[in-house]
């Protein structure tokens, strides 16, 4: 799989935006004195003739420094200051670090820069930490066994999936998922990624938009492993939805194509889902009940399925001292 981001350009989220460049030239006219010039540069000073990247390096301390001012900032309770991020970035980024301080150092930054809100960053970091890993990966890796980029992608969404879910942080999970799908779009990993749009849609109430996420992953790759939970995601959003004829015709599907051992159960919750839809779905939940009886496997749900079609017939019959 190719990457559509060249590495080179993941750092540049560590760039700082200089407000003197905006600053507007002074207008005569309007009354304002024109700028002095600065003074000549000198022609030639000892720091001049040094090598421009002894200037632009910062001489700072190691990964082990950084750690524990880390540590220090967070205990202060006054958050991790911007100046932190980007002296760590620089250093980061600064020749002759080893591949392990590379790994670990953009890993401990990415964590920075979440406990910092700064999102950007952290997923820029997050890309030089994959950068390190894939390296290292390559190098350990005999006669890549493995796809090197496939390894890294399943490493690459317990970091999404461990914001989407741990940290409750949907959104900033989808920022890693973009990561994901730029880095590694012929990955597996891929359809999770989309499972997880899907989910975040559907914390918003926006249905529709999760819907067309589950029926993009049955449709571009119906041979997906996550294929049959993408068809259980739809058929719960649409009964979410209120399409709750397309929803129960998703969850018969999936009964019927399931295994056999799970039928039962599968009908009987589905006659449960078409109950719960009102009075007028009553005999789609007394035939889905009756198949649920039909596919008992002495697990037990044909007993329960048996429970509830007596409820639904007193329903129908009027009879309360049944319901």
């Amino acid at each position: 799989a190719q990457r559509s981001t060249p590495n080179a350009q993941v750092p540049s989220a560590f760039s700082v935006e200089r407000s003197a460049f905006n600053v507007l030239p002074p207008d005569p006219a309007a009354g304002q004195p024109a700028a002095t010039p600065p003074d000549p540069a000198p022609v030639s000073t000892t720091l001049a003739e040094k090598p421009a990247a002894i200037l632009q390096e910062p001489q700072l301390a190691g990964l082990s420094a950084f750690r524990a001012e880390y540590e220090a900032l967070k205990a202060s309770g006054k958050g991790i200051a911007p100046g932190f991020i980007q002296r760590f970035a620089c250093y980061l980024e600064g020749p002759n670090r080893t591949l392990d301080e590379r790994l670990q150092g953009w890993e401990l930054l990415c964590e920075a820069c979440e406990e910092a809100g700064e999102k950007k960053r952290a997923v820029a970091a997050f890309g030089c930490h994959l950068d390190a890993y894939e390296e290292k990966r390559a190098a350990r890796i005999e006669a890549r066994k493995y796809p090197v980029l496939i390894e890294a992608s399943a490493y690459a969404i317990t970091k999404v999936t461990r914001v989407f879910y741990g940290d409750k942080d949907k959104f900033g999970a989808l920022a890693y998922g973009d990561l994901i799908l730029s880095r590694y779009p012929d990955s597996p990993e891929v359809d999770r990624v989309q499972m997880l749009v899907g989910e975040y849609y559907e914390s918003t109430r926006n249905y529709d938009a999760g819907i067309r996420q589950m029926q993009a992953i049955m449709e571009l790759r119906p041979d997906s492993p996550l294929a049959r939970q993408a068809k259980e995601n739809l058929a719960r959003m649409l009964y979410n939805a209120q399409r709750k004829d397309e929803a129960l015709a998703a969850w018969q599907e999936l009964a019927e194509t399931g295994p056999a051992d799970t039928q039962a159960l599968s009908y009987y919750q589905l006659g449960i889902s078409a109950h719960a839809c009102g009075p007028r779905y009553y005999t789609h939940a007394m035939k889905y009940l009756q198949l649920a009886i039909r596919h008992d496997n002495q697990q037990g749900w044909g007993d329960e399925a048996r429970k509830l079609l007596a409820r639904i017939n007193a329903q129908m019959m009027g009879d309360p001292t049944r319901i």
